[in-house]
């Protein structure tokens, strides 16, 4: 598996961003359609994606330093500890920032110079704590709820309930469509790892009337309508989007699959799909951005070639999993949903670039292998 990681984060982006270079020499007409927008550094062809690959390098070396580190219970779990402390330190100051910054004026306490934020609790209601967008927020304290829940004694009852609480909350309030990455992951989990199919045809007996209650009301269909399914129909057809955040979405969703298409095997490069989408723009909105979804950009930076890659590293930790159920259930448990949550909350993440995204999956992967070597160890023994 580390080999994986070795052709995913190191191999991929390399051979596409070679491949880009050789076959596209035009960038000077990338800078005269976006003018003196992308006159800035972060916009530079060659400094650019190298800076991206640096991060994939980064990623890398932290999964062969997880590979190769003692990953026992005690470990995992003091570092679970810290995370989620974090996660409380950053709710908290969400808290804060809405009630006494945005209500009562109080100052922020982030100080701009090291603000990445896209929005600050003065002009977004929705928390992102030390975040660029609420949906990060939303993703990161995911991974807090797993480490909180899925592990035994690591607080006493009070504790986890009220962290429960808080997190929960906090979430609620980012309104991320990450929270729909959560509600499936959990619904398949509690289906089909923990086999209680009487909640799968439970839920489908509730979600029939409540699909016909969303079709047969127009304004919930309207927003159904518009925020979910115009967003595939503009990505499939390409046509002219409204300015609708669902709908320019889907665009770039277009212009990044025009875009694997013509790339199709290792793409155009880690990190080099913004300074090709304006090629595909017909309506004059592709914006100096990616396309709007992980699997998209992933298939268009890294091809085919990286798409399997990462299939790859899914099935190797769904591997884990399974051989780890009957050894150790919590720890299985962890690693399945997990999986499944990172696989389907990705596609929510919109930020330009979201290599953080793996930190914590890595972990979690990694403590499930230690696990399955230990216990070959001592069985050999």
């Amino acid at each position: 598996d580390v080999i994986i990681l070795f052709l995913l984060f190191v191999i991929s982006p390399l051979i596409g961003l070679a491949v880009s270079q050789i076959r596209y020499d035009d960038f000077n007409e990338f800078y005269s359609y976006f003018g003196r927008q992308a006159s800035s550094l972060r916009y530079d062809s060659f400094l650019a994606p190298l800076i991206i690959y640096f991060y994939y390098i980064l990623i890398f070396l932290y999964g062969s330093i997880l590979a190769s580190s003692n990953l026992t219970e005690e470990n995992f779990r003091k570092l679970s500890r810290t995370f989620i402390f974090s996660g409380l330190i950053v709710c908290i100051y969400s808290i804060y920032g809405l009630i006494f910054v945005r209500i009562y004026g109080y100052p922020d306490l982030v100080p701009s110079f090291i603000d990445a934020r896209n929005t600050s609790p003065i002009s977004e209601a929705r928390p992102s704590g030390f975040s660029s967008e609420a949906g990060d927020l939303s993703f990161m304290l995911v991974w807090a709820l797993f480490l909180l829940n899925f592990q035994k004694g690591l607080f006493n009852k009070f504790s986890k309930n009220l962290l429960n609480l808080i997190f929960i909350s906090i979430m609620i309030m980012t309104l991320s469509t990450g929270l729909l990455a959560l509600v499936f992951a959990f619904f398949i989990y509690i289906c089909f790892w923990q086999r209680r199919f009487l909640v799968f045809f439970t839920s489908l007996i509730i979600a029939l009337p409540a699909i016909y209650y969303i079709l047969s009301d127009d304004l919930l269909r309207f927003v159904f309508y518009e925020k979910v399914l115009k967003a595939f129909e503009i990505m499939i057809s390409g046509s002219e989007p409204s300015l609708s955040s669902a709908e320019i979405r889907g665009y770039h969703w277009f212009m990044g699959l025009e875009l694997f298409k013509d790339n199709f095997i290792f793409g155009v490069g880690g990190g080099n799909s913004y300074f090709h989408l304006w090629r595909y723009d017909t309506w004059g909105m592709a914006e100096l951005d990616g396309p709007k979804n992980i699997y998209i950009k992933m298939a268009s930076e890294l091809g085919v070639f990286g798409l399997g890659l990462l299939l790859l590293v899914y099935y190797s930790a769904f591997k884990f999993a399974f051989q780890l159920r009957k050894l150790d259930p919590n720890l299985a448990s962890l690693v399945f949903i997990s999986t499944l949550f990172f696989s389907i909350g990705i596609m929510a993440l919109s930020t330009i670039y979201s290599l953080w995204m793996w930190v914590i999956f890595l972990l979690i992967i990694y403590r499930g292998r230690f696990e399955l070597q230990e216990h070959t160890k001592s069985a050999n023994n």
